[in-house]
């Protein structure tokens, strides 16, 4: 097609839809701000959050932040140290945060596993378990 002085080429594709199958087992996950609950009818775990902790170490950085500054200028970007432990503080939290999410994915998935429920999901390409 030629519009505007360019040419535009539209390409479609057929793709076959994915084969339907029948799941072997659910297994529901609520994920709240203090605790993640894993579950179906025949197990329950209750997983406790370290959102409080991390966002402990988040405060100690802005206090820092907030106590080495001025309307003027921000003291705390010229001074190492200070930079320092505040990057410090910033870090820890992240670090608590993805080490509980690496460790609870991973007892999620321990669940499922005995549960029958097959890992992927329903959106998986193809379909297959």
């Amino acid at each position: 097609m030629f519009r505007d002085g360019e040419f535009t080429l539209y390409v479609t594709k057929r793709a076959p839809r994915p084969a339907k199958y029948a799941p072997k087992g659910v297994l529901a996950v609520d994920v709240n701000e203090r605790q993640v609950v894993v579950g179906n009818s025949h197990v329950e775990q209750r997983i406790e959050t370290p959102v409080e902790r991390a966002l402990r170490y988040r405060r100690l950085a802005e206090r820092l932040q907030g106590k080495y500054s001025s309307p003027k200028y921000r003291a705390w970007l010229r001074r190492s140290g200070i930079r320092r432990r505040i990057r410090h503080f910033r870090m820890k939290a992240r670090n608590i945060i993805e080490d509980w999410a690496r460790r609870t994915s991973h007892m999620i998935i321990s669940l499922a596993k005995p549960a029958g429920c097959r890992q992927g999901g329903p959106y998986r390409a193809g379909g297959e378990p």
